[in-house]
């Protein structure tokens, strides 16, 4: 047996005895599996915990709301103008026309059962009885067409609206609603037959009508009280008097005119008479009529 004196440091080898590490180990192999058993079995919301079970209901109410707006699907607001009108080429089919003169062509659209709107520049200048609008739902003979309203002729970017009436008018005809001005952002389709669109079969009757999609860019109140719509819904000469709208079918533009920019580094700018521009010009002139305010189904006769 080492005898330690005072002020001398015993050895590690020697204070580390074999009982004495025996000891230690066991205690350490105790130590962790008490903390094991306990981590594995610890409760983590304990019964009678106010805040924990607070805290549990609070996620069934999340997953509830979260699983009804997977149920509501396409029925919720926030998407229902986009699964609307899923006829919408049909009905277009049936209220877009084609505006043929001698001296050109452009695009218009019903807005009564006898009575199609496109813009003035589209027929100016054409003499009595050489105006016609066709379609492939109108048939291979184009239908006279007569002018009972415009309005005068301006600047580009000014009012620029026609009335044209329709002897005979084919049944199943489709009326367009007119709405009034749209808001940054929405969704809208340019419905026509631009120059670009219709070079492939240029030499036939009824050409084919073509879709452009694109969003609303921004909406500019004119000195003149008309209401431009620059949007990105692809445009070109032969789109003028043409629909612009949202997937249910309801006007919110007449294509009007594009811009060019002034450098290299501009892009075309695309605009349209606003509906709510359109809305007086047909009350000025005494025209029928349907309203609508964008929600599908809200159309109702002026």
């Amino acid at each position: 047996m080492t005898t330690v004196q005072p002020g001398v440091i015993e050895r590690f080898e020697t204070w580390l005895t074999m009982p004495r590490f025996i000891f230690w180990l066991l205690l350490l192999i105790g130590l962790n599996l008490f903390v094991y058993f306990w981590w594995m079995h610890r409760p983590v919301f304990p019964t009678g915990n106010t805040q924990s079970n607070q805290v549990i209901g609070g996620l069934e109410i999340e997953k509830r709301r979260l699983q009804d707006m997977l149920e509501q699907g396409c029925t919720g607001p926030e998407i229902q103008t986009q699964v609307q009108n899923p006829d919408l080429g049909e009905l277009m089919q049936l209220a877009a026309v084609r505006v043929v003169t001698a001296e050109g062509h452009g695009s218009g659209f019903f807005i009564d059962k006898d009575t199609v709107l496109t813009n003035r520049h589209v027929i100016a200048g054409a003499p009595p009885g050489t105006i016609a609008i066709t379609s492939k739902k109108l048939g291979d003979k184009p239908l006279p067409a007569k002018l009972i309203a415009s309005t005068r002729e301006g600047q580009v970017g000014d009012t620029d609206f026609a009335l044209l009436k329709i002897d005979n008018v084919p049944a199943g005809v489709k009326v367009l609603s007119i709405a009034t001005e749209p808001k940054p952002l929405l969704d809208v389709i340019a419905v026509g037959y631009p120059g670009t669109g219709i070079r492939g079969d240029a030499n036939q009757a009824n050409p084919e009508m073509v879709f452009n999609r694109g969003i609303v860019n921004v909406v500019q109140p004119q000195p003149t009280g008309v209401v431009w719509v620059l949007h990105s819904a692809e445009i070109s000469p032969g789109s003028s008097g043409g629909a612009l709208v949202n997937s249910c079918g309801h006007i919110y533009g007449v294509n009007t005119f594009v811009a060019r920019g002034d450098t290299a580094f501009e892009g075309r700018s695309l605009y349209a008479l606003s509906g709510g521009s359109l809305r007086k010009f047909l009350d000025q002139a005494g025209q029928s009529y349907q309203k609508t305010d964008g929600q599908c189904g809200s159309a109702k006769p002026n």
